[in-house]
């Protein structure tokens, strides 16, 4: 199943990934502090951010 999945698929499944780790660091309040775990939401979301926007981009140019 996942060998057929397409090169710009891989950057959805990294994408969705980073977007759950970011929702994991908010809700694991004892496992990170205050301000460390909010910068590191950040980095999490904006990192899973860009890749969306690779797999978006890649997406449209194959099937537009």
């Amino acid at each position: 199943m996942l060998s057929s999945l397409p090169f710009f698929g891989w950057f959805g499944v990294v994408a969705a990934l980073f977007f759950l780790a970011a929702i994991l660091t908010v809700s694991m309040k004892k496992l990170f502090k205050g301000r460390l775990r909010i910068k590191l939401h950040r980095a999490l979301a904006l990192i899973g951010a860009a890749f969306a926007l690779v797999h978006i981009v890649l997406a449209l140019r194959i099937y537009w």
